[in-house]
């Protein structure tokens, strides 16, 4: 399950870095919030309020989502899911 979500981190980089729109996207950009949401739930509930990859997966959804990029920003999630999928 790990392997599948850091490939899905790795596509929504790939996403941010193409800046693709459609259907598909839409429904990768709302996963991604989602995780990213639960995992910023769940580390507050155990007290860890630095729970990077939840703040960068959230940081994510909303980016694709919304359309709005930073230009440099496509890298930060594929390093994480490079890292995601390297340590699981």
């Amino acid at each position: 399950m790990i392997m599948l979500l850091s490939i899905l981190d790795i596509i929504s980089g790939l996403v941010l870095a193409l800046n693709l729109q459609g259907t598909l996207v839409t429904i990768i950009g709302t996963i991604i919030l989602l995780k990213g949401i639960y995992s910023l739930i769940t580390s507050l509930i155990v007290k860890y309020p630095l729970d990077w990859m939840g703040w960068i997966d959230l940081i994510t959804g909303i980016m694709i989502l919304t359309t709005f990029s930073i230009s440099w920003f496509w890298v930060v999630p594929i390093l994480k899911g490079a890292y995601s999928f390297i340590s699981s």
